[in-house]
Formats: structure tokens, C-alpha cells, sequence
């Protein structure tokens, strides 16, 4: 079982964030992952309990005792809870993990070992793979936002013309997940960073709330202090997705996700070319809402969003997209 020291220095802190009861299976999965790991130093397990009633996770404290639990009253958000516990731990190396990934055996290891021995690189991430064993492309690693990918995506020219320059850019599908490489853009669901580039460059920005785009910023921050960002395909993480939003409501999330991004493009592009992005975006619910009506009246899955075709989903959806395109067209979003 893996405890940190009480006497010397912490190599490794692990944090990481549980915000809803379905997580705790995972949370469960990935502290026995974690415990059964190959030993890269002195270690530490924080995992942040953002809102939970304590008592949910009561087992698992008694199963996996030598983590450290820090529950918070109230949901932090995403950057607020790793923040949080960022700023309490003392490893000289940071990871967060989601409670949906498992380490493999030698995975923190290999990080570890491989950041230690390329001091000009600020941060790494594994390769993530899904149940069916292939990486997780267009999720592990991005390429930045651009003002190109932002209305691509936003009139959703990724799904239905894959092909385009933009569109493979930016999910780097045409990346070698055989090759260790820079990237710019690790997914947050696992990153390593050194102690020393969370004091220079600072922690994510607490804007981006509850979720999404918070990791993007901070990315973006940590190549502008000119901190190399790289992908390790040797350090092997098995991740499930999506577990922290399968229980929150559709236009509540589409609601924060857009809305967080809009934040992005005004912090990073300014406000003119914010607005253009924004219409753009206002755009694409309308594309959105008439892609789903359409695939309900031709009892067809157009949208990728409502797969059974159920009357109360297809309102549900549109009624989502439509409050988004409001708040868009009100300069709200």
C-alpha cells in the first residue's frame, strides 16, 4: 500500500475531484489502481470531495486509509477543487487524475521518470485508452483553439466533414500514438506538472466553472511562459470519460460548457474576434436544434445527441440549444 512520508520530501502528489455519487465506483477503481502501482518515491493521494455528503464516501475511507480526503461544502468547480488541493499539497511533482481512469502498473512511474529526466518539459500526459483498448483520439491530445477551430466546431464541420485541415489539426487524429511527443494541449483528465511551474504560471482560473475549458486556459498559460507540454505513450492509463457529467442535466451542461468557452475566446482572442466566434456559435444551435428536429421527424439520429428519438428528449435538446442561442444573440453568453 502506498503512504506518503511523514519524515521526507514528497516526489508524487495525486490529486483528484469526485462531484457526484456515480463517481464513487471509479473514485474506488482508480485509488486501487493507484495503490497497486510501481513505486516512483514518496507519494500522496489527495482526493477532493466537491459538495458530497461525507458519509457517501465513509467506505472508501476506511478501505484506502492512506489517502488523504478533503471535502468541501460546496461543489469548488473543476479548477477550484484541484486548486485547492494543488495549493495544500507538497509533492515536487503534481498529477491529476480523474476518478474515471486506472493507472496501469508502471504508468506513474514512467511519468514520473520521464519528467524528472527532461527538465525543460513543464508537464506530461500518459496514454489514455478506452474500453476498447485503441487511445482516445481527439481527447487525450489537442492542438490549441484557434479562431478557425472554434466556428468549425461550432457549425459542427468536425462531424460531418472530418476531413478538413482545420478539423484534423485541432483533434490531431492524424497524431502517431506510438511516438512520445510535445503537444499543446494534454488533456486535464491526466496531467503531470512540476511544483515549480504551478508557482510561476499560477493555478487554473476559477472562471471556468463548474467545468470545461479550464484545463485549455491553463494550458495555454503554461506555453506562454515557455514550459514545453509532451505526450508519453509507454505511461498506459485506461479512462472511462464522461462519468462527471452523465448525471447533470442536458441544457445545464451545453449552458456552462458554451458559456466557458465564450470566456475563452474574449481572455485569449479579445472582444472583436470574441464576437464573431460568439455569432458563430449562436449559429451552430440553430444548426443543432434543426438537426435534431429533423432526425425526430425522419426517425433518424442526426444530431449524435438524441438517440432514442423520445419526444421529451428531442424538446429537451432543442430547448437547450435554443437558450444558449438567446444568450448568444443577447451578448449574455
Amino acid at each position: 500500500m502506498i503512504q506518503a512520508s511523514t519524515s521526507g520530501p514528497i516526489d508524487l502528489s495525486i490529486i483528484t475531484v469526485i462531484t457526484t455519487p456515480s463517481e464513487i465506483e471509479d473514485l474506488d477503481r482508480l485509488l486501487v489502481s493507484i495503490s497497486d502501482s510501481d513505486p516512483c518515491g514518496q507519494m500522496e493521494t489527495l482526493v477532493v470531495s466537491n459538495g458530497l455528503s461525507e458519509s457517501l464516501l465513509e467506505p472508501l475511507r476506511i478501505r484506502h486509509g492512506w489517502a488523504q480526503f478533503l471535502p468541501a461544502d460546496r461543489n469548488l468547480g473543476f479548477a477550484g477543487a484541484n486548486n485547492w488541493a494543488m495549493l495544500k499539497s507538497k509533492g515536487r511533482l503534481v498529477l491529476l487524475l480523474n476518478p474515471d481512469i486506472r493507472a496501469r502498473h508502471d504508468a506513474l512511474s514512467k511519468l514520473v521518470e520521464f519528467i524528472d529526466a527532461n527538465p525543460e518539459i513543464g508537464g506530461a500526459t500518459g496514454k489514455l485508452v478506452g474500453d476498447d483498448g485503441k487511445p482516445q483520439v481527439g481527447f487525450n491530445a489537442r492542438s490549441l483553439p484557434t479562431f478557425a477551430s472554434v466556428i468549425s466546431e461550432s457549425l459542427l464541420l468536425h462531424r460531418f466533414f472530418p476531413s478538413l485541415g482545420v478539423v484534423r489539426r485541432y483533434g490531431m487524429t492524424d497524431m502517431d500514438y506510438g511516438r512520445a511527443q510535445r503537444v499543446e494541449q494534454p488533456a486535464g483528465a491526466c496531467l503531470l506538472v512540476r511544483r515549480e511551474l504551478i508557482e510561476q504560471v499560477g493555478v487554473m482560473d476559477e472562471s471556468f466553472f463548474p467545468i470545461w475549458y479550464e484545463d485549455v486556459d491553463w494550458c495555454i498559460r503554461i506555453r506562454s511562459y515557455g514550459w514545453e507540454l509532451w505526450y508519453l505513450p509507454e505511461a498506459v492509463f485506461d479512462h472511462l470519460g464522461a462519468v462527471s457529467t452523465r448525471d447533470w442535466a442536458k441544457p445545464a451542461a451545453l449552458k456552462a460548457k458554451y458559456r466557458n468557452l465564450a470566456y475563452l475566446c474574449k481572455k485569449h482572442f479579445g472582444v472583436p474576434m470574441s464576437i464573431v466566434m460568439i455569432i458563430f456559435m449562436a449559429a451552430g444551435m440553430l444548426i443543432r436544434s434543426s438537426l435534431v428536429l429533423l432526425g425526430y421527424v425522419l426517425r433518424r439520429d442526426l444530431s449524435g445527441v438524441v438517440k432514442n428519438l423520445k419526444k421529451d428528449d428531442v424538446f429537451v435538446a432543442i430547448k437547450g440549444y435554443m437558450d444558449i442561442f438567446w444568450l448568444a444573440v443577447t451578448a449574455r453568453l
